[in-house]
C-alpha cells in the first residue's frame, strides 16, 4: 500500500508541477497518432491521422512505411498503441496518462515483490528507491513503450524466480507478458525467447504447467504474423536490424550524455550486489542476468544504441533496469551503515539529476540538463570538458577522450569495490533461498 501511495503521489506531483503529464519528445508524438488511430477509425492507417493531428509536419519515412493498398503503417510496434486506444478513446490524453499510472504502480509492486526474494527487510526501500530515479521515473511521464515492456519482464522473471510451483493462472498470466513483449518492440522477442527457454528447463515444473506459460506465446506469434501480413503483406516482415560499432556496451553506462551511471549512479551498487548475488542466489541471480543480457547485447551492438531523439539516460535497456534492483537490494541488506550511506547518497545524486531534468525547458537534449548542472558548478566545465561542450544540440553520444573515460570507470570500480568489501559474508544462503535455488 505505501508503495502504491508514494508511487502516485509522485505522479500526481510531478504532473502538477509540469502542467502536463505527457511530453511529446521524440517517438512519443508518432505512438499518439497510432493510439488516434486505433481509437477513432480502428485501423492503423495513418496517413489520414497525421493530417488531422499535426496537419502532416512530423511524419518522416523513419515512422511510417507503405504497406498494402499504398496506406503508410506504423513502423513502430504497436503494442501501447493497442493498450492506449481505449484510455485515450474516453478521456483523451488524459486518459493514457491514467493508464500509464497504473502500469507504473503495478511495475512499482512487482519491483518490491522481486526484492523481497533476496531482501524482505530492504524490499520496500529498493522498490522506492527504483521508481523514484531515473531511469524509470523518466519513462514514466512519456509516451513511451519501455515501462509497459519493465512490467512484461519484471513480472515473468519473478514468477521464473520464485522457489515455489505457480498456479495455471499464474503461469498464464505470465506467459501473456512475455508473448506481448515483441508487440511493443521488435528487439524484445529475445528476452521473451529466453525467459521462455529458462521456464521450459525449470525442473520443478510438470509438463502441462510450462504448456500453459508457452500457449500465450505461441498465440502472440500467430497474432504477429497475421498483422503483418495484413499490413505488409508479408508473415514474416521486419525492420532491418543495423549493427554498429559496438560502442554501446561501455557508452550505455558511461556515456556523458547517454550513460546510465551518469544520470543514476545509484545503480552503481547494483554491480557488487548481483556478484555476491551469484554466491549466494545463483540460480537466482544467472536467470535475471541471462534476461538482462538478451536485450543488453544487441543494443549496444546497434547502430543507434542512444535511442535517438529521447529522454535520458540509456532508453534501449529501461525495461530490463528492474532487474537489477535485486542487487541494491542484496547491498542495503547485508552492507553496514557505511554502505547504506553511501547508497543513499547515490540516490540523493540521483534524485538530484531527475529534479534537474524536470525544471528543465527540453526534456529531450541531455545537453540542457548538464548545462543546468553546470550553471550551479561553474568549475564542472574545467574539470570535465566534455560536459562544457553540451550546448543542447542533436542527441548523440559524446566521444570522450580514453583518460576521461578510464576516470568514470575506475571511479565507479572502485566505488563498487569498497560497496562490495562491506558485504557481510554468511555461510547460509540469504533471505528467502533454499536448497532448491542451487544449480
Amino acid at each position: 500500500m505505501l508503495i502504491v501511495v508514494v508511487t502516485a503521489s509522485l505522479l500526481a506531483v510531478i504532473q502538477l508541477y509540469r502542467g502536463q503529464y505527457i511530453a511529446f519528445t521524440g517517438d512519443s508524438v508518432h505512438y499518439i497518432v497510432m493510439i488516434h488511430s486505433l481509437a477513432y477509425d480502428q485501423d492503423l492507417r495513418l496517413e489520414d491521422d497525421y493530417r488531422v493531428l499535426y496537419d502532416g509536419r512530423f511524419f518522416t519515412a523513419h515512422h511510417a512505411w507503405p504497406g498494402r493498398g499504398g496506406h503508410l503503417y506504423p513502423v513502430h510496434d504497436i503494442g501501447l498503441a493497442l493498450i492506449g486506444a481505449l484510455p485515450y478513446r474516453l478521456a483523451g490524453e488524459f486518459g493514457v496518462a491514467i493508464a500509464l499510472g497504473v502500469v507504473y504502480t503495478a511495475l512499482a509492486i512487482n519491483i518490491f515483490r522481486l526484492v523481497s526474494l533476496v531482501s524482505e527487510s530492504r524490499a520496500l526501500a529498493t522498490a522506492l528507491i527504483g521508481v523514484t530515479s531515473p531511469p524509470l521515473v523518466v519513462y514514466s511521464l512519456q509516451l513511451y513503450p519501455e515501462i509497459l515492456a519493465a512490467l512484461c519482464i519484471t513480472y515473468p522473471a519473478l514468477i521464473l524466480a520464485r522457489n515455489q510451483v505457480p498456479t495455471k493462472l499464474t503461469l498464464l498470466m505470465a506467459g501473456t507478458a512475455c508473448g506481448f513483449l515483441p508487440w511493443l518492440q521488435q528487439r524484445l522477442a529475445g528476452v521473451a525467447l529466453v525467459i521462455a527457454v529458462l521456464m521450459a528447463i525449470r525442473r520443478d515444473l510438470a509438463f502441462p504447467l510450462k504448456v500453459t506459460f508457452a500457449i500465450p506465446l505461441a498465440i502472440s506469434a500467430g497474432l504477429q504474423a497475421i498483422y503483418r501480413y495484413a499490413a505488409f503483406g508479408n508473415p514474416f516482415f521486419y525492420f532491418h536490424y543495423y549493427k554498429g560499432s559496438g560502442d554501446g556496451f561501455v557508452g550505455l553506462f558511461f556515456d556523458a550524455a547517454h550513460g546510465l551511471l551518469i544520470y543514476s549512479p545509484v545503480y552503481i551498487a547494483a554491480l557488487p550486489g548481483m556478484v555476491m548475488l551469484l554466491y549466494h542466489r545463483r540460480r537466482l541471480a544467472l536467470q535475471l542476468l541471462i534476461a538482462w543480457s538478451a536485450l543488453y547485447i544487441p543494443v549496444a551492438m546497434w547502430h543507434i544504441w542512444w535511442g535517438g531523439a529521447c529522454p535520458q539516460p540509456a532508453r534501449l535497456i529501461v525495461a530490463i533496469i528492474p532487474l537489477l534492483l535485486p542487487g541494491i537490494g542484496f547491498v542495503l541488506e547485508r552492507g553496514g551503515p557505511a554502505r547504506v550511506v553511501a547508497v543513499g547518497v547515490l540516490y540523493a545524486i540521483s534524485v538530484g539529476v531527475t529534479m534537474a531534468w524536470l525544471t528543465s525547458a527540453n526534456m529531450l537534449y541531455p545537453g540542457v540538463l548538464l548545462g543546468t548542472i553546470e550553471n550551479f558548478l561553474p568549475y564542472v566545465g574545467e574539470l570535465l570538458p566534455t560536459i562544457a561542450t553540451l550546448d543542447g544540440g542533436p542527441p548523440r553520444p559524446i566521444r570522450m577522450w580514453w583518460n576521461e573515460m578510464l576516470v568514470l570507470v575506475l571511479t565507479t570500480l572502485l566505488v563498487a569495490y569498497w560497496i562490495g568489501r562491506g558485504l557481510r559474508v554468511r555461510n547460509q544462503t540469504s533471505t528467502g533461498s533454499s536448497q532448491s535455488d542451487q544449480c
